[in-house]
């Protein structure tokens, strides 16, 4: 994911193309997958992250909280100190900095929060393929693990290193 990240800087998302970000954020500059998760990953001699159709201009922060939660936390019933342990080592392989890393622990439940509501606004809108995902078990997920994320904040702050 570093490797998407550094290689991407300096690309201008309107340049190529690039449709506006499903879930946008604010101070968008760098060109992210938006979708860096164990289901668009395919593991072999090679890995490979596939459905690109999501690439828009996100940030760093925005773009790893994502990928974190979905690599890491993204079991509510998972033990928190397991789940923590995941996240440093996902965090740490990354190579993330102390800046950076307080920009994660905030951006965690944001990030996740802004999925379930992307599902939740998509099915009373009426949004495909959202709106259905929301009914069909995604939205129930999505919420629970929104409030595990939330819920054990203090502990993913520790684990990342980050002190108030």
């Amino acid at each position: 994911m570093r490797q998407i990240h550094d290689t991407s800087e300096g690309l201008d998302a309107d340049a190529l193309g690039l449709a506006p970000a499903l879930i946008p954020v604010a101070g968008a500059r760098l060109v992210c997958h938006g979708d860096l998760t164990p289901w668009n990953l395919i593991v072999g001699e090679r890995w490979l992250f596939v459905d690109w159709d999501g690439a828009a201009a996100s940030t760093r922060p925005w773009d790893l909280a994502y990928s974190a939660q979905a690599f890491t936390l993204n079991n509510a019933a998972a033990d928190p100190q397991l789940a923590a342990e995941a996240l440093r080592a996902f965090v740490d392989g990354y190579g993330a900095d102390s800046d950076l890393r307080a920009g994660l622990a905030e951006a965690l439940p944001e990030r996740t929060w802004a999925m379930y509501e992307l599902l939740r606004v998509s099915h009373r809108d009426g949004v495909e393929p959202w709106g259905s995902m929301f009914v069909e078990g995604h939205g129930e997920h999505w919420r629970s693990v929104a409030q595990f994320v939330e819920r054990d904040m203090s502990l993913w702050a520790e684990t990342l290193g980050v002190t108030e």
